[in-house]
C-alpha cells in the first residue's frame, strides 16, 4: 500500500562521471568486455583506414608576399583581432617631399639669370574625351578655374595640346615604345590634399639621337624646375636631367647647360615623372608659358593648365586671336623687366606665373591689354627687313657661300646679302 518515491533528478554528466561506481570484473562480464574492446579497436581501425583513403589532398604551400611593415624586434606577433579591437592603420603614402631622388642642382653662374629692369639699365584617372577636368575640389584650385577655361578657349589650344597625336608621332618616330612611356596624374583625393594645388613649371631641352635606330629627339628633357604657385619663392624641384640617349646638341646658347654639367647626373626622366606623379592630381593647376613643350618633354598628359601664351593677344597682329606672344615680350610689358639671354628654368617659371597673376588673374580676365612685339619693332629699323629671311638650326659645317648657292640652285633667287652665320657657343 506504499507509494514509491519519485526517482531523484538526473545528475549532470560531470557529477555522474565523478560518482560512477566501479564495475567489478567477473568471468562472465570479462569475456563480454574483451569482445567490446576487440569490436571497438576493429571499428576504429576501419575508420582510420577509410579516413586515410578519402582524406582531402594536402594543400600546397602558396608563396605570399611579405608585409611591407616588419614588427619591431622583441614584439609579440599580433593575433587575430578580437571583437572591438582596433585594426592597425596602413602606412601613409609617401608625399613628393619624401621621395629620395638623385637631384642634380644647377644654376647659371651669372647675374643675367634673373629678369632685369630695363629702365635701371638704361634701356621676364583620365577624364573621358571632350570632358576635361577642372580644379574644383580646393579653394586654390577654384581661384584658377577662370584662367584654365580662358586658356582652353584659345583657337590653337586643341591642336597644340593634342597628346594623342604627339604620342602616335613619338611611337612612329621610334622616340618611345608605347603610350606606357607617358603618364597621367591620378584623380584628386585625400592623398594629395596637403600638396600644392597650383604649380608653375619650366623645362629645358636638348637634342638627342638613338644609337640603335638613329631616331632624333629634339625635345629631350635636360632640366626641370617646379615652384609653388601660391609661394613663388618655394622651389619644389630644380634639377638637371640625364637624357636617355646620347646628346647631339646641348643647346648651351639657350639653356647654359654643357656636356660637363650632365656628365655625372643620375636624375632621369623616370625620376621626374615619379616626382610629378607624387605631386600632381588630375586637378593640379600647372602654370607656365607654351606649356605643351614642357608636358611633352615630361611625357605627361594633363589639361588643367594656365598658359600665358594663350591668355594674351598680340598687338597689331594680322590675326590677333590666333597669335601668341613670347615670354620676353610679356615680361617686358607687364613687369617692365628684360628677360636674360640664357634661359633659367626657375626664373622662366616664376616670370610666367607673375605675368598671369598680375596681367590676367588679378584683373579677373577683363581689360587685358594686347602685347606689342618688340622684335617686330627692331626689325622695322632695317630697310631690308621686309625681304629678310631668318634661317634656324643651320648645321655648324655650313658657311655663307653654301647658303648662297643653296638659294640660287633651289629658288633661282640670288640673295643680296648673306650675313655671317652665328652659331651658339
Amino acid at each position: 500500500g506504499q507509494v514509491a518515491a519519485p526517482p531523484p533528478p538526473p545528475m549532470r554528466q560531470q557529477q555522474q562521471q565523478q560518482h560512477q561506481p566501479e564495475m567489478k570484473v567477473t568471468p562472465t562480464n570479462k569475456k563480454s568486455s574483451e569482445r567490446k574492446k576487440r569490436k571497438t579497436s576493429s571499428s576504429s581501425s576501419d575508420v582510420s583506414s577509410s579516413s586515410s583513403i578519402f582524406a582531402a589532398p594536402k594543400s600546397k604551400k602558396v608563396a605570399r608576399a611579405s608585409t611591407p611593415s616588419k614588427l619591431k624586434q622583441g614584439s609579440n606577433t599580433p593575433k587575430e583581432n578580437a571583437p572591438g579591437t582596433s585594426i592597425s592603420q596602413k602606412p601613409k603614402t609617401p608625399t613628393f617631399r619624401d621621395l629620395q631622388l638623385p637631384v642634380a642642382s644647377f644654376s647659371i653662374p651669372s647675374n643675367e639669370n634673373q629678369a632685369t629692369n630695363p629702365s635701371a639699365n638704361s634701356a621676364a584617372q583620365a577624364a573621358p574625351p571632350n570632358v576635361l577636368p577642372l580644379p574644383t575640389s580646393t579653394k586654390v584650385g577654384k581661384s584658377w578655374v577662370p584662367v584654365v577655361k580662358a586658356t582652353r578657349v584659345h583657337p590653337r589650344y586643341k591642336s597644340t595640346f593634342d597628346f594623342e597625336k604627339e604620342i602616335a608621332g613619338e611611337i612612329e618616330a621610334n622616340k618611345c615604345t608605347s603610350d606606357q612611356d607617358w603618364f597621367q596624374p591620378k584623380p584628386f583625393g585625400s592623398w594629395c590634399k596637403s600638396n600644392p594645388q597650383a604649380i608653375a613649371i619650366d623645362c629645358e631641352m636638348c637634342e638627342t639621337k638613338c644609337p640603335r635606330t638613329g631616331a632624333i629627339n629634339s625635345r629631350a628633357l635636360c632640366r626641370v624646375s617646379v615652384i609653388d604657385a601660391e609661394n613663388p619663392s618655394d622651389v619644389l624641384l630644380d634639377t638637371l636631367v640625364k637624357p636617355d640617349w646620347p646628346v647631339r646638341d646641348h643647346r648651351t646658347w639657350v639653356n647654359g647647360i654643357t656636356e660637363e654639367h650632365l656628365k655625372d647626373v643620375k636624375f632621369t626622366l623616370e625620376h621626374a615623372q615619379n616626382f610629378m606623379k607624387a605631386l600632381c592630381s588630375d586637378e593640379t593647376v600647372i602654370v607656365g608659358h607654351a606649356l605643351h613643350n614642357d608636358l611633352f618633354a615630361l611625357r605627361m598628359i594633363h589639361n588643367v593648365v594656365a598658359d600665358s601664351a594663350f591668355l594674351f593677344q598680340v598687338k597689331d597682329a594680322e590675326n590677333p586671336l590666333n597669335s601668341t606672344c613670347s615670354l620676353s615680350d610679356l615680361t617686358l610689358h607687364i613687369q617692365k623687366l628684360d628677360m636674360p639671354k640664357v634661359h633659367d628654368s626657375v626664373n622662366d617659371a616664376r616670370m610666367s606665373l607673375i605675368n598671369i597673376v598680375k596681367g590676367w588673374k588679378d584683373k579677373g580676365g577683363k581689360d587685358i591689354e594686347a602685347i606689342p612685339r618688340t622684335n617686330k619693332e627692331r626689325k622695322s629699323m632695317n630697310p631690308l627687313a621686309p625681304a629678310q629671311l631668318f634661317c634656324h638650326r643651320i648645321p655648324k659645317i655650313c658657311q655663307p657661300e653654301h647658303l648662297q648657292s643653296l638659294f640660287e640652285e633651289h629658288s633661282h633667287i640670288i640673295p643680296a646679302i648673306v650675313n655671317p652665320v652665328e652659331f651658339g657657343q
